[in-house]
């Protein structure tokens, strides 16, 4: 891909070409080492969302959707024709919410402010709240929303040499 940027050069603003890539990928991230499944060079003009959706249509196609049984997305992708299309692809998925939907951030910020469950094992302590059933406006739709918090003591000891 290619872009014009602009620059400082010895107190001169000089304009020049950049070639650059961005890529896709899908991959199994539920082994300790996280697996590839494909990737998918992002061509001129394509979006971040399109570019993975061709993606995921390549791999449906080549591999079966055998290795993609819950898709996981950054917030960039928490959109409603992104999402009505990885659901025709009958893919399940779980989305990070951030501010890029804020009304859906408040809601999801409402519907949790009560007291979250507590699941303790060891020193380890996870705080879960979940609420089923949460308005999402830009689709006109609901989605269940599920928030975590997990406390984990770090344990830190001070070392000092002998003089």
């Amino acid at each position: 891909m290619e872009r014009r940027v602009s620059h400082l050069v010895d107190g001169e603003l000089r304009e020049q070409t950049q070639y650059y890539h961005r890529i896709r990928v899908v991959a199994i991230v539920s082994s300790a080492f996280p697996i590839p499944l494909g990737i998918r060079f992002q061509k001129n003009g394509e979006t971040e969302a399109a570019c993975s959706l061709a993606l995921l249509k390549d791999l449906i196609e080549t591999v079966g959707s055998r290795f993609l049984d819950l898709l996981v997305f950054d917030a960039l992708y928490l959109q409603a024709p992104f999402t009505a299309e990885v659901e025709a692809l009958g893919l399940d998925w779980v989305g990070n919410l951030k501010e890029n939907q804020p009304e859906l951030l408040a809601e999801a910020q409402r519907v949790t402010a009560g007291a979250p469950e507590v699941h303790s094992q060891g020193q380890d302590e996870l705080q879960l709240w979940h609420a089923p059933e949460v308005y999402w406006p830009a689709p006109d739709r609901t989605i269940r929303v599920v928030k975590t918090i997990r406390h984990r003591p770090k344990n830190r000891r001070r070392i000092r040499r002998d003089e």
